[in-house]
């Protein structure tokens, strides 16, 4: 499989490749079970790097090595491309022989719908973890609404102020929070309209917190239902591709918690192996 298989890895925001490799939700890290060193034995990875992949907010109270986040945040609007990254990431990919796998984590699930739908006949599964995927045609628009409108008419200076401030720690959790939801917004602006039916084969892995999050995620009532209401309504429109596995109380980043990474490393394997 490994010769024939190629994971390609689109992070969330906060979400960066050692991010990925750790092993518990104390930022521990054991090199020899951690999700990508499991992945890696399936096949090859490439894993997609955005610079705001590392936003987060800074607390010198922190271990460093907790969750390793790398300093480079320079980014600018054009960096938010959905289509321009998918694109650029084809050119990186498209001479492997062999399948893609895309994994997708949180609002990375954006761009494996993306990359998917337009590159399909190279794409053998789609695998989200708890992902972000709202769009036009979602039930409730509350949590959309909120992003949209914090995103609208950003100029790149704006932009720009924020990731100076956030950069130099010279910002507050407010700050860092609106600079979050900017880019959450303008990713979410992007998701098409008709974004319902889907191309290729698709397992969501989907949290339903609903006591505190050791990530920092705090999942209300509301908030639980609409990511219910996201997973009824993929699997409505697509019943034959699209398959929901929920987890109750883990966390936004199951690949973290061992009974959930095991759950999901061995339905990939599954999968794969039909």
């Amino acid at each position: 499989m490994s010769n024939k298989i190629l994971f390609i890895v689109f992070p969330g925001i906060g979400s960066t490749i050692k991010h990925f490799k750790i092993n518990d939700i104390n930022g521990r890290l054991y090199n020899n079970s951690n999700f990508l060193h499991v992945i890696n034995k399936m096949g090859k990875i490439y894993f997609v790097k955005n610079n705001w992949n590392n936003i987060r907010y800074y607390d010198k109270s922190e271990k460093e090595e907790q969750y390793l986040y790398e300093k480079n945040i320079d980014f600018t609007i054009d960096d938010l491309n959905v289509d321009y990254i998918c694109s650029k990431v084809y050119k990186d990919v498209k001479d492997f022989n062999g399948k893609f796998v895309l994994i997708g984590h949180s609002i990375g699930s954006i761009f494996v719908y993306y990359f998917s739908q337009k590159y399909s006949l190279r794409c053998l599964y789609n695998f989200i973890i708890d992902g972000q995927l709202l769009g036009p045609f979602f039930t409730d628009k509350k949590i959309r609404n909120m992003l949209i409108n914090k995103s609208k008419n950003i100029s790149n200076n704006k932009l720009q102020e924020l990731i100076i401030k956030v950069k130099t720690n010279d910002s507050n959790i407010n700050e860092l929070r609106e600079l979050q939801f900017i880019i959450s917004g303008y990713l979410e602006n992007q998701v098409p309209i008709n974004a319902k039916k889907i191309k290729v084969n698709t397992i969501s892995f989907r949290n339903l917190q609903i006591n505190n999050d050791p990530s920092g995620h705090k999942y209300s009532d509301e908030h639980i239902q609409s990511n219910i209401n996201m997973e009824n309504y993929f699997y409505k429109n697509n019943p034959t591709k699209y398959k929901t596995i929920y987890f109750i109380n883990k966390t936004h980043c199951p690949h973290w918690n061992k009974e959930s990474r095991n759950i999901i490393l061995d339905t990939i394997k599954c999968s794969l192996n039909k």
